[in-house]
């Protein structure tokens, strides 16, 4: 079949793409001899002990408690690293959080600087203009303020200490929820071991301890890459068209709310698309992805109404103060990729939207050209990608200096902290180690034919591409991390599935104590 073609040479293509990646992050490794030696120890100890409890089935029943028990502990792990790590609020988080504070006491923003400006760090423009400048995070401020107006009217101020953990509350039970959810994603594809696997992945991912204080959107959103994955399996699995058409509805809206918080949740939707079309391409197919965008861009569409005429927000310097997309490629293509506030200042200082779009083209223009040559590009493309992508602990440094108290954990995320070396080596490994069962899956997916798996890899694809050209962070991959837990975890599938030569065996028992097998003569007398 053509899509199995397609399927080896994407998964070509992409493994050799991803290997010159894992170069680079190995290039950028402060501990590069320990962090590469553990993370091959590690998993050549994974794999050990998995081969020894291959035999170990999982009852429902057993995957249910074991549900219970890791994210009970989670729960209250996070619920501490939340409280201990609360946080300053600055920049992004803290406008909002600020303005959404501002909205429930006067029921709109300012167009004054108010001392909240100088709190958050963001002194240039007024909260008002903020969300003319950056319309993305008006979803975010919607989600924020209504879920205050509940915690304000239990009588918990914005202004304490508890009403900022209230924030916490809802990001470790939004995290929680992914990782449930994940587990159901995995049971789905890979059955009950491999959801076992996942929860314990999740478990020991520190990623989602040290953020659970910072109520972002990178968390937020971190439930609706699974949950689209889920809802496009039931839709495969499905007999009836009537529930066909609900679930597919349902996967076209979640998209969208997911798409309004965060941009890059697109990326699971067009991955879904091509892995429809490449594995099950036919007439009731196309129906089902239309249906899917009809609901995705009717919501769109009516949210676009609604942001540009709430009463909360003066929209009507839209054309003069609103960034345009351009922005965003133009400030990717230097440095590491992230945020500048020199750009920022420029694109900022032309009058119209249509000005700073084309003087934003000229800067990309201008930046591209400065490369010399594509190998220069390309260099600077995979700098970039592995500083993203070899950032272990998924977070901004300076928002991991920017809390309230000075507790033990400071003492480990802290670059200058006693303990930093045992964090950074831990989160290094960890991801090492992943990365490297991406490759085994992605061998997988080029000799067989393109499943679930191949839907989470066209996935991972997806994201490297979206942030080779956007603006990037490591926080940016947040939301995406189940599809690595995934990925991973089907990569040791696939290991596994791999026969130990009996020779390989015999060496392995010797090396253990034990005697190797006899095998039975088979000549005869």
């Amino acid at each position: 079949m053509i899509s199995d073609g397609l399927s080896r040479v994407f998964h070509g293509c992409f493994m050799a793409l991803f290997a010159v990646v894992f170069l680079y992050i190995l290039a950028y490794q402060q501990y590069l001899p320990a962090a590469a030696v553990l993370a091959v120890l590690i998993l050549a100890g994974i794999v050990a002990v998995s081969r020894k409890k291959m035999h170990i089935q999982i009852s429902d029943r057993r995957l249910g408690i074991t549900t219970a028990v890791i994210l009970g502990l989670m729960a209250v792990l996070m619920a501490a690293a939340g409280w201990m790590l609360l946080p300053q609020l600055k920049t992004d988080m803290g406008t909002v959080y600020y303005s959404a504070m501002e909205i429930l006491d006067k029921g709109q923003l300012s167009h004054e600087m108010l001392e909240y400006n100088t709190l958050t760090g963001i002194t240039n423009m007024t909260q008002n203009e903020y969300f003319v400048v950056y319309p993305n995070n008006i979803p975010y401020l919607f989600l924020i303020t209504g879920y205050y107006w509940i915690v304000t009217s239990l009588g918990i101020s914005m202004q304490s200490d508890a009403g900022v953990y209230m924030g916490v509350i809802l990001n470790i039970t939004v995290i929680l929820a992914s990782v449930w959810l994940g587990s159901r994603v995995a049971k789905k594809i890979m059955g009950n071991r491999a959801a076992a696997a996942y929860l314990v992945v999740s478990a020991l991912f520190v990623p989602y301890y040290i953020n659970a204080s910072r109520f972002y959107t990178d968390t937020l959103t971190l439930p609706f890459p699974l949950l689209a994955v889920w809802l496009y399996l039931k839709i495969r699995e499905e007999a009836s068209f009537r529930k066909k058409a609900w679930l597919a509805a349902a996967l076209g809206s979640s998209l969208c709310i997911g798409f309004l918080l965060k941009g890059s949740c697109i990326v699971a939707g067009v991955a879904i698309i091509i892995h429809s079309l490449l594995t099950s391409f036919s007439k009731k197919t196309c129906a089902q992805i239309a249906l899917a965008l009809a609901c995705f861009i009717g919501i769109n569409a009516g949210w676009g109404y609604i942001s540009r005429h709430n009463p909360w927000v003066d929209m009507s310097m839209e054309d003069e103060l609103t960034f345009p997309v351009q922005h965003w490629i133009m400030m990717s293509m230097s440095g590491n990729g992230g945020f500048h506030q020199d750009e920022f200042d420029y694109t900022y200082s032309f009058g119209t939207k249509e000005e700073k779009a084309k003087a934003d083209m000229d800067r990309l223009a201008e930046k591209i050209e400065g490369y010399g040559s594509l190998g220069g590009f390309l260099d600077f493309e995979f700098k970039k990608i592995a500083w993203t992508w070899g950032d272990a602990k998924f977070a901004q440094q300076a928002h991991l200096n920017w809390m309230q108290k000075d507790t033990v954990l400071n003492e480990f995320i802290k670059k200058d902290g006693k303990y930093h070396t045992v964090f950074y080596l831990y989160t290094s490994v960890f991801i090492l180690v992943l990365y490297m069962l991406f490759f085994a899956s992605m061998a997988r997916g080029m000799f067989s034919r393109p499943g679930a798996a191949a839907l989470i890899n066209i996935m991972i694809f997806g994201v490297l591409l979206f942030f080779a050209f956007w603006e990037t962070k490591s926080r940016y991959l947040l939301n995406f991390t189940p599809m690595f837990f995934l990925c991973g975890i089907d990569g040791l599938k696939a290991v596994l599935a791999v026969k130990v030569p009996a020779s390989v065996k015999a060496g392995i028992t010797r090396m253990e104590g034990g005697k190797p097998p006899r095998h039975k003569d088979t000549k005869t007398a």
